[in-house]
Parts: structure tokens; C-alpha cells; sequence
């Protein structure tokens, strides 16, 4: 007996030792990976977009936008709020969602967060402009949770940690060709949240060891294995594309068991004008695998293909750099956010919130919850339905 606990003891003190050691070795070489002052300098040094974004400790999302910012980018204003949504330069307060409102949330990557425009510009704020402005009988209130360079999967985990909460009466998913691209493919694996490791042993030992385990996650999800095959510098097929897939099919099941619809913007800024899509091959391998796939999960799918093809017939284009923020940056600019706007608000409000379509009386709903949920059983019309584009002069 006392051998026995002469070992565990012996086994103890040789733990202690170890540990002690592996913690002045970490404070002495690798103190710039456990600084926290370091890991703060090194993340503020980034430039272009991570001047806007931060590391978050969630490693399915990856990085969100600064919360409570406000600076000058791309030539516009970009604002956020507590929660890290975009915001207009005169909105400070929190968003608190009554009976008496109707809330949409956005979620997609950097065309609806309004690249290079003013939130005042930007797609979503135009259609809670135009929605308030029409007689559906309720108030509107449009979130914008859209992070540049956000694919699918961050959208999913964004959809589970922060919408579902906000319990949403309509989600808008901006879905563009690069959504297929891996988490974080433009960062480094090691950009990690300065506060990731931190334990209450304040041991430098373990904040390195679970940073190196978190570089190791990151390293997984930026390096997809396996052949990713691409059209046009954009992912169709291959791993990638197929984990893509599945977080899309994730997300369509939490919005339907939680009674969300779901409208697609299928936003693409790079096509030309082609007489016969059959022909193009663009719509061939980007545009027409996805509609049966989309629909098939429930989405209600404006595909933006259609709407500019009609649009550069209509104004004898070519191409749509007229609708880009600049010559090489096809972002679209305020034009073409209230393009995206219009088109968005003709699809919600004639399908989802016409009353003299469904033959409703506001005034006669106890709740925007009972309203929606009869409104729910109208809105399978929209799939069916000829959508027409508004006409521009």
C-alpha cells in the first residue's frame, strides 16, 4: 500500500515537473503566440477587408464584423452596432422585434453587406424602405448580418447561433458563385482570436496548446482534400462544393422545422448577354444544377441570371460594368442594389405580404405569427409562378 502510493506520488510530482517545465518553455520561445498584446498588433495590422472584420472564438464562423465600429471603407461609411450588424450612420439601437413587426434577416458575404456603397444604398435596406412605404399594414425591420467573404458553411453557423434566436418571420440568403470556397480562404490559419486559450490557470502552456489544437481545425477547413474542380476561378465540384451543399441543405431543414421561408438571391455580376442559356456555358456549370437543387430544398429562388439577361436586352448590353462599382470590381453599386432591392421586394410582396393576393385582413390577425403561418401556406405559389422583371429606365 504505501509503494503504491509512494508511485502515485512520485507519478504527481513528475506531472507538476513536467507541466512547470513545458511553461517556462512556452513563456521563454513562444511568447509571440501566446501574447495577448501581440496577437491584438498582429490582427490590427491586416489590411483591405480586415480592417472591418475580427477573429471570433467559434470556429465555425470563423471571423465576424467589429462590433460597435464605425470607419471610412472602399470610399463609404461602414457602421456597426453592438451585435456587429451593419447599421445606417444614425441607427445605435438594439433591434427589438414586437408583434406589431415584421422582421427579415439577411445573411450572405460581401454584395449584401454593400461593398463599396452606404448601408443607406445597400439591397436590404432599400426593400425595408420600400416594404414601410407600401400598405401591407405592419412595420418592417430589416437585419443585415452579411460578413464579407462569408460562404455557406459560416452562413449556417450564423443561421444556428444568432438568427434562430432573433426567431426571424423571413430569412434572405444571398448566395454568390464563391460560396463553394472553403472557411477562411483568404486567412491564414493562424488567425485566431486573441482570446482563444485564455484558462483560468492563466498557464501559458495550455492557451498554446489549445491555439495549436485550433490551428490545426483552421488548417482542415482551408485546405479542403481532395480535387475541387473550378469554372472561372469558382468551385463547382469536388469536396468543397459538396460540403457547401450540405450546409445549404442543413440550413433549409432548421428554417422549415422552425417555420422560416427562405428567399435565395442567386446573384451573379459576371454574366453576358447570351441569346440561348442552353448555349452559355456559364449558366450551364454555375446556374443550372443549382435551381433544382435550391427548389428542392424549399428555397424561393430569384435568380438574378434571368433578371440581368432581361436587363441587357432591354438596355442593348453586353455586360453589366455599368451596375459594377468600378470598371474592375464587379460589386454591384447603388444602381444595382436597387435592382437586387425592387426585384426582391415585387418577389415578397406579391407573394408573402400582398393581402388582396391572399385575400387577408390584417386587422382581423391577432398576431404577425398567425399572420404568417397562413401566409406560409400561400407561399409555395412563388416556385411555380413567372417572375418578370421590373423594367428600368
Amino acid at each position: 500500500m504505501n509503494k503504491a502510493a509512494e508511485n502515485i506520488r512520485l507519478l504527481i510530482l513528475s506531472l507538476v515537473v513536467c507541466f512547470l517545465t513545458g511553461e517556462v518553455i512556452t513563456r521563454i520561445f513562444f511568447k509571440a503566440e501566446i501574447s495577448r498584446a501581440t496577437l491584438e498588433k498582429n490582427i490590427l495590422q491586416a489590411s483591405d477587408v480586415r480592417e472591418l472584420i475580427r477573429p471570433n472564438e467559434d470556429p465555425d464562423i470563423y471571423y465576424e464584423l467589429i462590433p460597435s465600429m464605425e470607419k471610412t471603407f472602399k470610399g463609404s461609411i461602414v457602421k456597426t452596432n453592438p451585435e456587429g450588424m451593419r447599421v445606417g450612420a444614425d441607427n445605435t439601437e438594439k433591434m427589438r422585434k414586437t408583434e406589431q413587426t415584421m422582421l427579415i434577416v439577411g445573411i450572405g458575404d460581401s454584395t449584401m453587406f454593400g461593398w463599396g456603397i452606404d448601408q443607406k444604398d445597400t439591397y436590404l435596406q432599400q426593400l425595408e424602405d420600400l416594404l414601410n412605404a407600401s400598405d401591407h399594414g405592419c412595420l418592417y425591420k430589416v437585419l443585415n448580418l452579411a460578413v464579407p467573404g462569408y460562404n455557406s458553411e459560416q452562413e449556417l453557423a450564423v443561421f444556428k447561433k444568432k438568427i434562430l434566436r432573433m426567431k426571424p418571420n423571413i430569412l434572405v440568403l444571398h448566395y454568390d458563385h464563391n460560396d463553394s470556397d472553403p472557411i477562411g480562404d483568404e486567412y491564414l490559419p493562424d488567425y485566431i482570436a486573441p482570446e482563444v486559450g485564455d484558462n483560468f490557470l492563466h498557464s501559458a502552456l495550455v492557451k498554446w496548446v489549445i491555439r495549436r489544437v485550433t490551428y490545426a481545425e483552421n488548417k482542415n477547413r482551408i485546405y479542403v482534400k481532395g480535387e475541387n474542380k473550378r469554372f472561372q476561378n469558382y468551385i463547382f465540384e469536388g469536396p468543397a462544393y459538396s460540403r457547401h451543399l450540405e450546409a445549404l441543405r442543413q440550413l433549409s431543414d432548421l428554417a422549415e422545422k422552425n417555420h422560416i421561408p427562405v428567399f435565395v438571391v442567386l446573384f451573379d455580376t459576371w454574366i453576358e448577354r447570351a441569346l440561348n442559356q442552353d448555349r452559355d456555358i456559364h449558366y450551364q456549370v454555375l446556374h443550372k444544377k443549382l435551381i433544382p437543387f435550391m427548389t428542392a430544398q424549399g428555397f424561393h429562388i430569384l435568380d438574378f441570371y434571368d433578371i440581368f439577361q432581361a436587363y441587357m436586352k432591354e438596355n442593348g448590353l453586353h455586360d453589366l460594368k455599368t451596375l459594377w462599382i468600378s470598371p474592375s470590381d464587379g460589386h454591384p453599386n447603388a444602381k444595382g442594389h436597387r435592382i437586387i432591392a425592387e426585384s426582391l421586394y415585387r418577389m415578397i410582396s406579391d407573394s408573402v405580404c400582398n393581402r388582396r393576393r391572399i385575400h387577408l385582413s390584417y386587422k382581423t390577425i391577432n398576431t404577425v405569427r398567425d399572420f404568417i403561418s397562413i401566409v406560409n401556406e400561400q407561399v409555395f405559389k412563388i416556385r411555380y409562378g413567372i417572375f418578370r422583371p421590373i423594367e428600368y429606365q
